[in-house]
């Protein structure tokens, strides 16, 4: 069904040419790329909406990605042309974040050009005469924090788990709260898996492991000696933080995603 009425996108600095682009029939939606929690190695995607208006000449659109850096962590499904097919007023495009293994933790920030228009003179075949931006804003954490168990020393040592699998950070607690969070956060597996060994392989390190097969007894797997601990009651949850934590600062703990467990 068509869309009759289109919500037109100001996109903050927008470039354009020949036309009020909040006049224009065409926008994207959402108009950033955006992840705070990803990791050398991580692959990330997120889909944007190209958007036209019914009666928008504009049949194709074409994305520029002019940073270096960013150039060769971004790709786009589709690809850099997007094409509206007849009739359509919306076309969804993967934008996908693939973070080379030799990546620096900080941020990284830039710009996506996307020039609209229909066939003509570009280095895509499209002669352009409406843009838009999006802006990009991705994180790189420390790998070493994964599955690490932290206490923010400049806070009166909280403590907190970095889940491995999307290195966002949960607040401990109190002991109960402690052995819920790790719980809830926990990988079945079967009792074989736990019991046959007494170092574990890399892809277990910092998980959570519960014993499927043995009423669902929670193991917490330490990254830094790859050994099971057992996790019996609340309090023994509440131990190991103590025993294993690892010390941070306010300044490094804030590079990680707070997480919620529900």
């Amino acid at each position: 069904m068509k869309i009759k009425t289109l919500i037109y996108l100001i996109i903050g600095a927008a470039f354009f040419t020949g036309a009020d682009f909040a006049m224009a029939g065409v926008g994207i939606s959402p108009v950033s790329l955006q992840n705070s929690s990803l990791y050398p190695g991580a692959v990330y995607e997120q889909i944007i909406y190209f958007l036209r208006s019914d009666n928008e000449p504009s049949d194709r659109a074409s994305i520029a990605i002019t940073d270096p850096t960013l150039a060769s962590w971004i790709s786009t499904e589709p690809g850099p042309v997007v094409m509206f097919p007849a009739s359509e007023v919306r076309v969804p495009v993967t934008f996908r974040v693939k973070v080379p293994d030799t990546a620096v933790k900080g941020s990284y920030n830039g710009k996506l050009k996307v020039i609209f228009g229909g066939s003509g003179q570009d280095q895509h075949g499209i002669t352009p005469y409406l843009g838009a931006r999006i802006d990009v804003s991705i994180r790189i954490i420390d790998p070493k924090l994964r599955g690490k168990i932290l206490l923010q020393t400049e806070d009166k040592g909280r403590a907190w788990y970095v889940y491995p699998k999307n290195y966002k950070r949960y607040y401990l607690g109190r002991p109960a709260d402690a052995f819920q969070v790790m719980s809830k956060l926990g990988l079945g597996v079967e009792h074989e898996f736990i019991a046959g060994r007494t170092l574990f392989p890399d892809n277990a390190l910092g998980m959570i492991l519960l014993d499927v097969e043995d009423h669902g007894k929670a193991y917490y797997i330490n990254p830094a000696d790859g050994k099971a601990y057992y996790l019996k009651k609340p309090q023994d949850a509440f131990a190991i933080m103590g025993k294993l934590g690892l010390g941070i600062t306010n300044r490094d703990i804030d590079t990680l995603e707070i997480g919620v467990v529900r």
